[in-house]
């Protein structure tokens, strides 16, 4: 499943995305997460990761920098690093 996210009043431009496995596993798996750089460092990638994991702030990512982890984890979200999942 995909979650696009765009900006009010502009339906086709996407300003980024979250790909995620629909699992048994009681964690979401995000595949992969991206803003492009004009939106990046707005919060906007938190309204598409809160509705790609139902809210739950902890889930699997198998894809993810380091930097982007830290930032995962200092706003509270425990993510756990598996890039062998899928």
């Amino acid at each position: 499943m995909i979650t696009v996210a765009h900006p009010d009043g502009y339906d086709t431009e996407i300003a980024g995305f979250i790909a995620r496995v629909t699992t048994d596993l009681r964690k979401p798996v995000i595949g992969v997460a991206y803003v492009k750089s004009d939106y990046r460092r707005r919060g906007l990638g938190r309204q598409p990761l809160e509705h790609a994991t139902n809210g739950n702030r902890e889930f699997i990512s198998v894809l993810a920098q380091p930097r982007s982890l830290q930032l995962a984890r200092d706003r509270g979200y425990r993510v756990q690093l598996s890039p062998f999942y899928l």
